[in-house]
């Protein structure tokens, strides 16, 4: 009895864990592309007791100099890094799963 209920639990687990990265790639995507990235931090509720937290940071900025004939101004880039959590309570306890991503994106003269 004991065994089929450890079994039991253990795959519900592994059904939230799933569920959470798949979550976390839906946010860490929204957050990466369609929009400027701009420093923030948000969080919030994602529905079926999953929690959320959406954190962009630019971390550096350079420029880079075009490759080819001719001679053409550096270009001015930042490079961000994207993190986001997703958190759910599991038999009393806090789990988390973290994706992480770094981005360039061009910079503002």
């Amino acid at each position: 009895m004991r065994a089929g209920a450890a079994g039991l639990s253990a795959t519900d687990t592994a059904s939230r864990y799933e569920e959470a990265v798949a979550r976390a790639r839906s946010h860490l995507e929204a957050a990466s592309h369609g929009t400027r990235l701009i420093p923030s931090d948000n969080q919030g509720s994602d529905g079926g007791g999953f929690r959320w937290r959406v954190r962009v940071a630019r971390v550096a900025a350079t420029a880079i100099q075009p490759f080819g004939p001719g001679l053409r101004p550096p270009v001015p880039v930042a490079l961000y890094q994207i993190s986001v959590w997703i958190f759910w309570g599991s038999g009393g306890a806090v789990r988390a799963v973290r994706l992480d991503t770094d981005q360039v994106e061009a910079a503002s003269p």
